[in-house]
């Protein structure tokens, strides 16, 4: 049997009206989102569709549909304007967005089917702040801008004509930043390279790192520890003549890691079987992962007195944690060298950073100091969340002296797969034995009887129905503290945020349960082991509001007048 279909058969012939066919729509942050049009047939089945960046979304569908005009909204929401989105709400984004409508002359999409397809602009979608990530790209303006100074060079070496070079000819190392990103250690050195268009590999900066100081493990003198001559480069490694200081080495430094970038534009990372780490002193161990750069366009570095830059003036580079072992960041130690013709008997460049106190071209040279991320061993904790009618938070400083907290970051995570990052702006110093609170929105958003510091500018997604956390990370990149609860009812809620390394947390924390005051709270004494029970589920001192801005219950404040210091 055969079945004759007649070429002049079609779907439902659709037109739209909104969002406009010619992709001309433009709308502000709207609460809901519509599209309408019209069927010239009747129409069993038809769906209409927005494309939000993940997938395309349903914004709904009709069935037995008869010819004629269509209407199809769906309301929106978003986490930067309030805690919750409704269920079967679109989570709506700014942007762009493609919109496509389907028809069919079958029921469920089946038979003849026809599309359209338009476009629609979403303007004045507030969003939640995110940190923006740093790259390794050939433009370290980026990491430059985020990485406190390591070291620097002073101008003290043979040929002082320059406010920031030593030496008078290329090699010359000038300054070293570094900063904890995104679970990467960003490192930029400055100064007038070796570029990697020269003729040897050893023509080049290098990055040295001790990723446990302390440990007492790691090459302590390269050319006499390191013995892997494999392949050129490896060979320009172990003849470098650095080695590390007798005070050095007596605190238990040592070399696990060898970072550079080599002719013709090969980043490249060695380990040497310290610390963990895999490899040998006489097997290295190649690291793909790491990534590294040359910059040329980085400006404000002049070169070395009667130098000029022919060569690149920044060297980035980017260290996963893993790499080396998820390190403690406390206990990472960085040394920046040079290395001049190596393998053909040339010389390992003076102008180490930090600097050594010789300033001569000698065949050897001593690295009598490696750079650390700053870290101030300040005690200051999260103390108290409120995750109510207006979100708070309350950092305490049990310290004797205030901290400068400009720079340092609040991380915000909920379990719905929420991320906000707030800044502390530079100037904020938290005074001793004092608190500082933090509150959603801005002040003029929120009820006056809710007092804060310090405002965000924008909400903060916490809701008693999904788990949270945050985290305090200082302007290193170095995690200070850490929280996470779960919802209201005891689930498990996942939350996606990252411990920060630097800081830990264990345990099973509940959300607090009050109908009004949603407080947790740090005990009274500020105890920070890193667990959960440091915390405690409280409403108050008597149950009627949280202790924002004074001491959690059962606490007080210690009367240093009475201490003694010995």
């Amino acid at each position: 049997a055969s079945v004759f279909v007649s070429e002049e058969l079609t779907g439902p012939t659709i037109t739209l009206v909104n969002p406009a066919p010619d992709g001309s729509t433009t709308l502000s942050n709207p609460g809901e989102f519509t599209i309408a049009g019209s069927v010239d047939m009747e129409t069993p089945f038809l769906q209409a569709f927005i494309d939000l960046g993940e997938r395309d979304f349903l914004v709904g569908q009709l069935t037995g549909l008869p010819s004629g005009e269509f209407e199809l909204t769906r309301s929106t929401g978003s986490y930067a304007r309030t805690d919750t989105i409704g269920v079967g709400s679109l989570p709506i984004v700014g942007g762009t967005l493609p919109v496509r409508v389907i028809a069919s002359t079958g029921p469920n999409g089946s038979g003849i089917v026809s599309e359209v397809s338009t476009t629609v602009t979403i303007e004045d979608v507030p969003t939640l702040p995110i940190l923006p990530g740093l790259f390794v790209d050939g433009n370290a303006t980026d990491i430059l801008g985020a990485a406190p100074t390591l070291a620097v060079s002073d101008a003290s070496g043979p040929n002082p004509g320059s406010d920031t070079a030593d030496f008078g000819a290329d090699g010359t190392l000038t300054e070293l930043r570094a900063v904890i990103r995104d679970e990467t250690l960003y490192v930029v050195i400055r100064g007038d390279m070796f570029g990697p268009d020269n003729d040897n590999f050893a023509n080049g900066s290098f990055l040295l790192v001790d990723v446990n100081a302390g440990s007492g493990e790691g090459a302590t003198n390269i050319a006499a520890d390191l013995d892997d001559f494999s392949d050129g480069l490896r060979s320009d490694i172990s003849a470098m003549n650095f080695v590390l200081s007798g005070d050095l080495v007596a605190s238990g430094h040592g070399i696990d890691l060898v970072v550079g970038f080599a002719q013709p534009g090969i980043a490249f990372g060695y380990t040497m079987g310290s610390d963990g780490l895999p490899g040998s002193f006489d097997n290295f161990e190649f690291q793909q992962n790491i990534v590294a750069a040359y910059d040329s366009s980085v400006s404000g570095v002049p070169g070395a007195a009667g130098t000029t830059y022919a060569a690149p003036n920044a060297l980035e580079i980017a260290i996963p944690l893993a790499v080396m072992g998820n390190p403690d960041p406390r206990n990472i130690r960085l040394a920046a060298v040079t290395a001049s013709n190596a393998e053909v008997g040339g010389f390992p460049s003076p102008n180490t950073l930090p600097e050594n106190s010789s300033n001569d071209f000698t065949p050897t040279q001593v690295i009598e100091e490696m750079a650390a991320l700053p870290f101030s061993e300040s005690g200051v904790v999260i103390n108290e969340i409120s995750v109510g009618e207006v979100d708070r938070l309350e950092l305490f400083n049990p310290d004797p002296a205030p901290v400068a907290l400009g720079g340092w970051l609040l991380r915000i995570y909920d379990s719905a797969g929420i991320r906000a990052d707030f800044v502390i702006p530079d100037g904020v110093t938290i005074p001793a034995d004092g608190f500082l609170v933090f509150a959603e929105w801005d002040v003029d958003q929120i009820p006056t009887s809710i007092e804060a510091d310090l405002y965000t500018g924008f909400n903060i997604p916490w809701h008693p129905t999904r788990g949270g956390a945050i985290a305090l990370i200082d302007h290193a990149g170095i995690g200070r503290d850490y929280v996470a609860w779960r919802n209201q009812d005891g689930e498990s809620s996942t939350v996606t945020g990252v411990i920060p390394p630097g800081t830990t947390f264990t345990g099973q924390l509940d959300s607090p349960r009050h109908p009004s005051a949603h407080t947790l709270a740090r005990d009274g004494q500020g105890t920070d082991t890193d667990t959960a029970d440091d915390w405690t589920n409280t409403s108050g001192v008597d149950s009627d509001g949280p202790t924002f801005g004074a001491p959690n219950i059962g606490g007080t404040l210690p009367q240093r007048d009475q201490w003694m210091i010995y």
